[in-house]
């Protein structure tokens, strides 16, 4: 890992190969900028997105309280599965994007 001084390149200060003009290089640098990129792609999700919960919302046979509350557990949940399902593919894009800054 490189540090790169606040003063790396005034007067010429690290442009030239090989640490003639100072360490790091320019070269050392964009070497280990391209490791620090590379390092934060991302893998794409495994496996299926999650399926929102399909049951009726609860009837009469529950009591008001007990309706309420399950009928309220499941819009939840549903949410939760949605923002799930949301940020799967919104994670999938980055992963898609190819860096353009590799080292060879």
């Amino acid at each position: 890992m490189a540090k790169i001084s606040t003063h790396f390149g005034s007067g010429g200060a690290g442009l030239t190969p090989g640490g003639a003009s100072g360490t790091p290089d320019l070269a050392t640098v964009l070497r280990d900028v391209a490791d620090d990129l590379a390092g934060l792609q991302l893998a794409a999700p495994e496996g299926d997105d999650l399926a929102a919960v399909a049951q009726a919302d609860a009837g009469a046979a529950w009591d008001g309280d007990a309706q309420a509350l399950v009928n309220q557990l499941k819009a939840t949940v549903n949410e939760l599965v949605a923002a799930h399902n949301q940020l799967r593919a919104l994670l999938a894009a980055q992963a898609g994007a190819a860096l353009k800054t590799t080292k060879e």
